[in-house]
């Protein structure tokens, strides 16, 4: 566990305290590396495996770790009181049942994809499932990393409900052999895995004469980490409850919108 960098001060000239779990990990590292670069916030704790948890000079956690763990850290950061941004992915319902039951008493944000751009594009498609007649259909393409080990990715899933949850339909995970012709609404989801490749996500809707393409492709795991601290920058300032990153993307528009 690395010491504070002045927290007490830093937080009282209003810069933000992040602690940040799981340190030692790859987005640890990124989390660590943008935060030593960035004048609004600080790393005022890093805890890494095996570290004791405590909130002293933090103001806000930022935790990317693994799926498993997330019930008993839930269990512990419920009894510190501080905001908890999880980028953790690859849920099962234990898990998502922990951050429910955190969110009664802090303010958590969850979300399968931490990226800004991601978070636009969710609120794009939510726009497009409203907007668009009820014969347009939906396909989903989603390519990772040979190592990941989920699919499809929780991020592809997130899209697709949000289009079923919208309009009706049914997921169906890839295709083969004779699988007769596609019922109306079926959103067929395909997982791609290849060498070297972040995260990409294609949609595909399709109507009569025209088809409309929408999209996000991360270039480095630094997106996902700057969206986090964007988020706990904003979650810092919410009251209890959980949260996504298209409830911060919506805030925004409201904010936009009263300026306009």
């Amino acid at each position: 566990m690395t010491a504070p960098d002045a927290g007490d001060t830093e937080g009282r000239s209003g810069v933000l305290r992040v602690g940040v779990i799981g340190g030692d990990g790859r987005m640890g590292g990124v989390l660590r590396g943008l935060l030593a670069e960035d004048p609004r916030r600080t790393c005022a704790r890093s805890f890494e495996r095996g570290d004791g948890i405590d909130a002293a000079g933090i103001d806000v956690f930022v935790e990317f770790t693994d799926a498993a763990a997330v019930p008993t850290l839930a269990q512990t950061l419920r009894a510190l009181g501080r905001p908890w941004v999880s980028g953790t992915t690859g849920l099962g319902e234990a898990g998502r049942q922990a951050l429910r039951e955190a969110a009664e008493h802090i303010a958590v944000l969850w979300s399968p994809n931490m990226s800004l751009g991601v978070a636009v594009l969710t609120r794009l498609l939510g726009e497009a499932a409203r907007l668009l007649p009820p014969e347009w259909e939906m396909e989903l393409f989603e390519t990772h990393h040979t190592a990941k080990r989920d699919a499809p990715s929780g991020t592809a899933l997130a899209l697709a409900e949000g289009w079923t949850g919208i309009r009706t339909g049914e997921l169906r995970h890839g295709r083969h052999g004779a699988t007769g012709p596609r019922p109306q609404g079926e959103v067929g989801v395909h997982a791609l895995r290849l060498p070297d490749v972040v995260g990409e996500h294609t949609i595909r809707l399709g109507g009569p004469k025209e088809m409309l393409e929408l999209g996000h492709r991360a270039f480095d795991r630094a997106a996902f980490a700057q969206g986090a601290l964007a988020a706990a920058s904003w979650l810092s300032q919410r009251k209890a409850g959980l949260y996504t990153m298209s409830d911060w993307a919506e805030d925004r528009l409201r904010s936009r919108g009263s300026e306009a």
